[in-house]
């Protein structure tokens, strides 16, 4: 769970409304044509960018973090259906674990 996940209230109503409509969102992204097309162009960049770094092309520490940064965020962004759906499942599971503890 990320810092910014855990500030969310697991009783927030408007929040876990938020969260799965931003999830459902993503998720008629991803059956959009285009999606893929995006996908295989990250991928394509992400690919190269990882074996320029694996290459030791980075002449700075610097640089390295630069394009070492680029690769995780467009990954991330790459799984965005999948971490929208986990936000979702964390926020009710932490919801549901709190009610049982309330009894």
């Amino acid at each position: 769970m990320s810092d910014y996940e855990a500030l969310d209230d697991p009783f927030d109503d408007n929040r876990l409304r938020e969260l799965q409509e931003e999830a459902h969102r993503i998720r008629e992204l991803q059956q959009q044509p285009a999606w893929q097309d995006l996908v295989r162009f990250v991928s394509r960049m992400t690919d190269s960018k990882t074996r320029w770094l694996l290459n030791g092309n980075a002449k700075t520490l610097e640089d390295y973090r630069w394009e070492a940064g680029w690769v995780a965020g467009a990954t991330y962004i790459l799984q965005a259906p999948t971490q929208a759906d986990l936000r979702v499942e964390r926020m009710m599971s932490a919801r549901a674990e709190l009610e049982t503890l309330r009894g």
